[in-house]
């Protein structure tokens, strides 16, 4: 089992909240938390994983894409059963990318109520319909 560094988890949540959110809360207050998405990436000899927090309200996806063993990978997504792409994310550089992006309302709750619709891939030079992928989880 694969398990996100804490410093990992705390940067998403920064991410997700945004830094000017985080400090606004009065501590020992109730946040309502974002839903989160995940998935475990697999394929040839590589595998990978990837944690979302999905802000339905504002469209918004926070993630975190770790894949290390794809070098150089060239790009990432998120894609529909149909093999469309629907957002395309940052490769992996040095192992890991993330960041914060609009996704658009109405996707954004179509991934939190049927998260198996969706799928994370990232390509390399060598594989360029994605050399690791995974059906996303909520």
């Amino acid at each position: 089992m694969h398990l996100m560094p804490k410093r990992s988890l705390a940067l998403l949540a920064s991410l997700a909240m945004g830094a000017s959110a985080i400090s606004a809360v009065p501590a020992g207050a109730q946040v309502a938390p974002h839903p989160v998405v995940t998935a475990k990436l697999a394929g040839g000899n590589d595998h990978a994983s990837f944690t979302g927090v999905v802000n339905q309200e504002a469209g918004t996806l926070c993630y975190i894409l770790n894949s290390a063993a794809i070098a150089p990978a060239s790009a990432a997504m998120i894609r529909d059963g149909d093999g469309n792409v629907l957002v395309r994310l940052a490769a992996p550089d040095g192992g890991s990318s993330g960041g914060c992006m609009d996704v658009g309302a109405d996707l954004a709750a179509a991934m939190v109520a049927d998260p198996s619709a969706y799928e994370v891939a990232v390509a390399s030079e060598h594989a360029l319909g994605g050399e690791v992928s995974g059906k996303l989880m909520g």
